[in-house]
């Protein structure tokens, strides 16, 4: 089971281009069983989960109600896909155990984030098996990381190009780097 830290990209939530790259990530991990956490500070005071479709549990829960829930959640996952900078924010104690890949998109013109957010940039940054970065907007520039653009993007509705960044594999070199 492959553990998504974000809402579930449905009718309900409004389209942004957050809740697209949720969308494709979602089309790319369809093979795969998964789970979605919506990690609220203030909702959710009770834990709820629902089956939105075969092999997709979507969890929605309070960070500081259920911190053992979400451990054992994360526990059952072979893989955990972090989006955006304020869900690793929720999750930072995950990193010190589980392989994650995070999504350090920014959005919202947050990129000048307070301690805290550049606490999560920077742990996302040294223990994330992979980051995904959206070279369609403004993207830091981070120390040790080769960034390269897709040669397209990820489906003809999006604008957003992702460039997915390894550091296990550096050899790895992508059409288009990013200047």
């Amino acid at each position: 089971m492959i553990l998504v830290v974000s809402a579930y990209p449905d009718e309900s939530i409004e389209a942004d281009g957050a809740m697209e790259r949720i969308a494709i990530v979602d089309m790319v991990l369809a093979g795969h069983s998964r789970a979605y956490l919506d990690i609220s500070l203030k909702g959710h005071i009770f834990p709820e989960w629902e089956e939105v479709s075969p092999g997709v549990i979507v969890h929605r829960v309070n960070l500081f109600l259920h911190f053992w829930y979400i451990l054992s959640i994360a526990a059952k996952a072979s893989m955990v896909y972090v989006h955006s900078v304020p869900n690793a924010l929720r999750v930072l104690p995950l990193y010190l155990s589980f392989p994650i890949v995070t999504d350090l998109s920014l959005t919202g013109g947050a990129a000048d984030g307070g301690p805290l957010w550049k606490l999560a940039q920077l742990v996302a940054h040294h223990k994330s098996k992979a980051l995904v970065l959206d070279v369609g907007a403004e993207v830091p520039r981070v120390a040790g990381l080769r960034m390269f653009r897709a040669a397209e993007p990820a489906s003809k509705e999006s604008k957003a190009l992702a460039a997915f960044v390894t550091k296990d594999e550096p050899e790895v070199k992508p059409a288009h780097p990013v200047r």
